[in-house]
């Protein structure tokens, strides 16, 4: 029995030895040397009731640009040619909290199939994406749009591939009226109707701030069921770095207007869509040949 008293008291020393050679940890958030209260430690508990970390209150708050506009600039899909969308999207203030937005506040460009001759009651008109209704598989509840593709150059490092932001393309532009908001980033929900047409989501964007390039981001695709939440967070003071796949443009570019509505609504039907455009005229080339054979 005394031997194993002695062994006992030998494993202690060893352990507290352990103890003493081991690095402190970092502390946790709201934490002093001299210990925290159980009161303490609920303060600095997240949403989800885990403690947060120093460093994610320091996260709570990031740089923001202080601005009257946003304009996004749409340059890719994942796949899909003809069409693009987006399940939500909300505006983050620099404490990463949504910026409340009216749907009078965006509008977009084409502003939604509505513009297609033809379509005039499609339910996917862009103030869906400020609903409030993130995480869903309905489609009453996103934005779809006839998608710009973008001319090409086969000039390397350009965004997209392409060098002149004046031509026409998918925009996205919310307006704060009279009040100037800091913005540090988005929520965002791609499209995701089903597994199939997630290639109509967002991939490539670049953001301005009034009139400021600010940089141009990657949107991930959406998964096409709602078993988690898809959400992504794009902060504006973390763009990507040089390695990243987004590819990015040489020089800040001027930020690209938004048609206005009466401008729209002047063309009226008669307006094509570019990829309806081609399509038609790929049609009319192959009845040429057609006769001419």
């Amino acid at each position: 029995v005394g031997g194993g008293g002695g062994g006992g008291s030998s494993s202690s020393s060893c352990g507290l030895a352990r103890l003493e050679r081991a690095p402190s940890r970092p502390p946790t958030a709201g934490l002093s040397s001299g210990g925290a209260s159980a009161g303490d430690l609920n303060a600095q508990c997240g949403v989800d009731g885990r403690p947060m970390t120093r460093a994610s209150i320091e996260r709570q708050q990031t740089r923001g640009c202080l601005c009257g506009s946003i304009t996004l600039v749409i340059h890719s899909t994942w796949g899909d040619p003809y069409y693009v969308g987006l399940t939500s999207l909300e505006v983050l203030n620099s404490s990463l909290e949504p910026i409340s937005l009216d749907p009078s506040q965006i509008d977009a460009s084409p502003r939604d199939l509505n513009d297609l001759e033809g379509v005039d009651s499609d339910l996917r008109t862009i103030d869906k994406v400020l609903d409030t209704v993130s995480c869903t598989m309905d489609d009453a509840h996103m934005w779809l749009a006839p998608f710009i593709k973008a001319p090409v150059s086969s000039e390397p490092g350009m965004l997209g591939k392409t060098q002149d932001f004046s031509q026409r393309r998918n925009l996205i532009r919310i307006d704060f009226g009279s009040v100037r908001h800091e913005v540090a980033g988005f929520n965002l929900w791609n499209y995701n109707k089903n597994t199939d047409d997630t290639c109509r989501g967002v991939r490539e964007f670049s953001v301005f701030c009034d009139e400021r390039y600010i940089a141009t981001f990657m949107c991930r695709k959406a998964p096409g069921h709602i078993h988690f939440d898809f959400k992504q967070v794009v902060l504006l003071d973390q763009p990507p770095c040089a390695e990243a796949s987004v590819r990015r443009v040489n020089a800040p570019p001027p930020v690209p207007r938004l048609p206005s509505r009466g401008r729209l609504e002047r063309q009226g039907s008669h307006e094509r869509i570019s990829s309806v455009g081609d399509r038609r005229q790929q049609q009319q080339q192959q009845q040429q040949q057609q006769q001419q054979q």
